[in-house]
């Protein structure tokens, strides 16, 4: 086990069991060469924009309905697959049930 203090007070704490003498000495380098704790800081990224967003950036529920905030969960409004066209067999088997019942009109589906 490796302890080391930082000028700021901060405390590192390190793992050293089943480590090589030289990845020892490879994490001891960077212990005592980086200037304090790197894990919090946000890694700079290449884009770069003259415009940036006023709306902040993008997270996955950006175009999300509100009123999944609301909806009791599961729900069968918003479990519903509508991404997805009707399939050929789905197809074949509605042609199917309507020529053997005789009649044109439209048949429940799956969706």
């Amino acid at each position: 086990m490796h302890y080391s203090e930082e000028l700021n007070g901060d405390r590192v704490w390190m793992n050293m069991h089943n480590k090589t003498h030289s990845e020892i000495i490879k994490w001891i380098d960077v212990l005592r060469t980086q200037q304090g704790d790197n894990s919090s800081t946000r890694l700079r990224k290449y884009q770069y924009t003259d415009y940036p967003s006023i709306q902040g950036p993008w997270t996955p529920f950006t175009f999300k309905n509100p009123a999944l905030n609301t909806a009791q969960l599961p729900s069968q409004t918003f479990g519903a697959n509508d991404r997805l066209p009707m399939t050929a067999t789905e197809q074949l088997r509605l042609m199917f049930e309507a020529q053997k019942l005789g009649k044109n009109e439209e048949l429940k589906t799956a969706e």
